[in-house]
């Protein structure tokens, strides 16, 4: 079996198998769906290109969010009455770190109940554009 770093909870997942899952917190009430997965680039090195390899740092989840696909309210200046939309939307989402992931389901299963998650917002995109 595969798995996807030394440090791994478990086999080997595609971002893409992820995407649109359904969580519940620990409690088992619902929280949403995986809206987007957040990596960072300082595991292991990866030959043969000597760069750190990504890891998954948290999940960011909440009810859907087409703003989101579609870049406003990150990288891409909206009309001012849909930047504010986007924005109202977006408040419902939250970051999950990865830490707080107790099983990947489906449904994604958290350690923690939905109280304690932070809210998802821009402080979140830094380094991204």
């Amino acid at each position: 079996m595969t798995t996807s770093s030394t440090g791994s909870r478990g086999p080997a997942v595609r971002i893409g198998d992820v995407l649109e899952r359904p969580v519940v917190d620990a409690a088992g009430r619902r929280v949403g769906r995986v809206r987007d997965v957040r990596l960072v680039c300082d595991g292991p090195v990866y030959e043969p290109s000597g760069e750190p390899a990504p890891r998954v740092a948290g999940l960011v989840v909440g009810r859907p969010f087409g703003g989101d696909r579609l870049g406003f309210g990150r990288t891409v200046d909206a009309p001012w009455l849909l930047a504010r939309l986007f924005a109202a939307l977006r408040r419902r989402q939250h970051y999950v770190d990865w830490a707080d992931v107790a099983e990947l389901g489906p449904p994604v299963v958290l350690s923690v109940t939905a109280d304690r998650l932070e809210p998802f917002g821009p402080e979140f995109d830094a380094g991204t554009e």
